[in-house]
């Protein structure tokens, strides 16, 4: 069963991965309600220090390849961070599930709706795979039984 903090999280998730699919953004509004997520599983860590080690280190991350413009927008990175802090060290599974539904998206890319069929050097929206990436991770990580 989902652990009631984690409840917010993957309301937010799903909320970011549908607007970035219909409309290539995520609300900051989005990000905020998955910062406030993490900061009440923080609260409720025994060992805040994982959450916040994550949290940094996607943080400089996803924003040093926003700088370099390779081609992530500033929502994604807020939201992997935001998810970063939920995670804690589960954002290991995280990034490992993430890769396998991002790779699955783009192979399907042909099956999916006009609205994501932009030039082919566009990325996919990336809270798409990210929302079903945090379920896995929490149930990877034992939150979901």
């Amino acid at each position: 069963m989902l652990s009631l903090i984690y409840v917010p999280a993957v309301g937010a998730s799903f909320w970011a991965a549908w607007t970035d699919a219909n409309a290539s953004k995520i609300p900051n509004l989005v990000s905020l309600l998955m910062l406030f997520a993490g900061l009440i599983v923080v609260s409720f860590a025994p060992n805040p220090t994982p959450h916040l080690i994550a949290f940094a280190i996607v943080f400089v991350a996803t924003f040093s390849l926003w700088a370099m413009q390779a081609g992530m927008g500033g929502g994604d990175c807020k939201l992997l961070s935001g998810i970063a802090l939920v995670l804690g060290a589960g954002f290991i599974p995280f990034m490992g599930a993430l890769a396998l539904f991002a790779f699955i998206l783009m192979r399907t890319r042909h099956l999916l709706p006009r609205a994501w069929k932009r030039r082919a050097s566009d990325m996919i929206p990336l809270a798409v795979p990210a929302a079903p990436a945090l379920v896995a991770a929490l149930w990877v990580t034992g939150v979901l039984q």
